[in-house]
């Protein structure tokens, strides 16, 4: 079937205009979704500083009315009010950083280094924190070296994370092992024993605040530590992902 030259042009016009609406569809659908995540972002964060914000003014109120008098007391109070507002400023500083990270479409300034040479400087700094609390960090690095065009200082980020990660919550029953193979891409494979399991959802540990109750109840914790590690390893063209046997949970990560 032959068409008219006006015919041609009509048919033209109808699939643009059909490809624009389809356009504006995404687009308009992506805009909701951004801010249906602007807005549990805020509710979350509004969640996570009134419940310390109101502990730390109700321990003001009991110093005003013991004074210094009570020294066992007023010294008490103010442990209590530093601890709060230490992990406050942790809350604050971790928003503030991962809000940077999620608005940027790209790491700029990459730099070549050897990745594992990096992850090897902050395991041995651990080694020590996790001994000290009783804990057992060991690995075994299945190659030398690994290099990668990356930002050192959010790289160390990355490891901090997840080793402070499984610090926290592992069972000191039983080590926290880090392998790591280059398989095409650098794997990098963190384990740790769970105290406790129940509820733990793989696929989810990466969202905001996710397990929010158990965070609340760690003030070194803000929720958003898996967050901002997700987020860095997506801006330097990597993966990240998590898998539970039983009650041993495994964090794997790829960089290219």
């Amino acid at each position: 079937m032959s068409y008219t030259r006006e015919e041609r042009l009509d048919i033209g016009k109808q699939i643009y205009n059909n490809e624009m609406s389809v356009q504006l569809r995404e687009k308009e659908e992506r805009e909701k979704r951004q801010q249906q995540s602007k807005n549990e972002l805020i509710t979350n964060v509004s969640h996570d500083l009134r419940s310390p914000l109101t502990s730390i003014i109700g321990y003001v109120e009991l110093l005003k009315e013991t004074g210094p008098k009570d020294r066992q007391r007023f010294a008490e109070y103010i442990e209590v009010v530093e601890r709060r507002l230490t992990g406050l400023n942790g809350l604050i500083n971790e928003l503030f950083e991962y809000t940077k990270l999620n608005s940027a479409d790209r790491l700029p300034d990459m730099e070549k280094r050897d990745v594992l040479e990096l992850l090897r400087h902050i395991l041995y700094e651990y080694k020590i924190l996790m001994e000290a609390e009783g804990l057992t960090l060991s690995w075994q690095l299945g190659a030398e070296s690994h290099a990668a065009h990356i930002i050192t200082q959010q790289m160390v980020r990355v490891f901090q994370n997840l080793l402070e990660n499984a610090r926290r919550y592992a069972d000191h029953s039983a080590p926290v092992t880090v392998t790591a193979q280059d398989e095409g891409q650098l794997h990098i494979c963190i384990t740790n024993r769970l105290t406790d399991a129940c509820g733990i959802e793989p696929d989810r540990i990466f969202e905001r605040f996710y397990c929010g109750d158990r965070a609340r109840s760690t003030p070194q914790s803000s929720g958003l530590g898996l967050a901002i590690v997700k987020r860095i390893v997506e801006l330097h063209g990597g993966e990240v992902n998590a898998s539970l046997q039983g009650q041993e949970l495994s964090i794997h990560l790829f960089l290219k």
